[in-house]
């Protein structure tokens, strides 16, 4: 979004992160009391990160985000997005042996150029909006010039 992007611009990240709440604020439950990161690995085994019975499993969920964002590092540390994209979705570069793999070219591609689009857009109404001021206050300078 370009509140996002905007807060990117504003105060950038000193490191990318993950971009969803994906097993902080969004987690799963199964039936079986499974608990997932999502609900997208509902029913992946490999993928359980804690049941209701015992909670979460701290060496699982820190596993999990460890192997996210040393993907992410190792794989987008060079990109121009970095810090307004978060990564791709973790279910889309998950791996059914229960690892993480990595980014696609052509997911990518697509996030650049999304964000070059945003920041099109960004600079685009920053300079309609520059513009409309200096109209209306031409305008006003205008209207108090007319006046006896």
């Amino acid at each position: 979004s370009l509140g996002k992007l905007q807060q990117s611009l504003d105060a950038p990240a000193l490191r990318p992160g993950i971009g969803c709440g994906v097993g902080r604020n969004m987690q799963a439950i199964a039936e079986d009391g499974s608990i997932y990161p999502c609900h997208r690995y509902a029913g992946e085994k490999d993928w359980v990160i804690g049941t209701l019975e015992r909670g979460l499993d701290p060496s699982k969920t820190e596993n999990y985000y460890r192997e996210i964002l040393a993907n992410y590092d190792a794989t987008c540390s060079g990109c121009v997005a970095r810090f307004v994209c978060g990564g791709q979705c973790p279910w889309y570069i998950s791996l059914p042996d229960g690892h993480v793999g990595t980014p696609d070219d052509a997911s990518c591609d697509a996030i650049r150029r999304g964000l070059e689009m945003q920041l099109w857009m960004l600079v685009e109404l920053r300079s309609r909006a520059a513009n409309g001021r200096r109209a209306l206050q031409a305008a006003a300078q205008s209207i108090e010039g007319e006046q006896p």
